[in-house]
């Protein structure tokens, strides 16, 4: 009284035909089968969903959050701003190449500390004979240095010059170092 599906398979033996084989099943119990065996795919599917996500998010956690905190430091310190915290505290790769970037920032602070202290110094040491030649030769226009003292203060304004010229030279020298 139900609708059926039948499927008939000839049984052969020696080439011939030795018998039959006959199934009836109702239409309902195979919509039922293939209802849950769509829903046993939908979960399997999700499931798989789910273990993708997990995988992507520990991939993401695990190597792509890293990189990209540690390209944004060494961007930063390559802008010159070496306080930038760099915290990632890790013990494999990451961490090590964490640490030594930190450490090359820690470097480079000297290092431009270093600069400044060595330009503050090469400006001290040009300005102190340039004052003296200034207001030596100032003073010797305008005559606050009697007539009969030139001499004495021209030969300190050569000796100033001279001064000059030899840090001129050696700054030049240094200059030419790769350090």
């Amino acid at each position: 009284k139900e609708p059926m599906l039948s499927l008939v398979l000839p049984v052969n033996y020696n080439y011939q035909i030795q018998g039959y084989i006959v199934i009836h099943s109702a239409l309902s119990h195979i919509h039922k089968d293939a209802i849950y065996f769509a829903d046993s795919i939908n979960i399997i599917f999700l499931a798989f969903l789910g273990f993708l996500l997990i995988v992507f998010c520990i991939i993401y956690f695990l190597t792509i959050a890293p990189l990209r905190k540690l390209n944004k430091a060494a961007l930063e310190y390559a802008s010159g701003n070496y306080t930038y915290p760099l915290k990632l505290k890790r013990t494999d790769e990451y961490g090590d190449l964490s640490n030594s970037i930190t450490y090359m920032a820690g470097e480079l602070t000297k290092l431009d500390d270093y600069q400044k202290k060595f330009v503050a110094n090469i400006s001290h040491d040009f300005r102190s004979p340039l004052t003296s030649i200034k207001g030596y030769a100032e003073a010797m226009l305008d005559g606050t240095i009697p007539y009969e003292m030139k001499d004495k203060y021209l030969g300190i304004i050569l000796f100033e010059t001279e001064r000059l010229n030899k840090l001129t030279s050696s700054l030049l020298t240094l200059n030419r170092f790769e350090n």
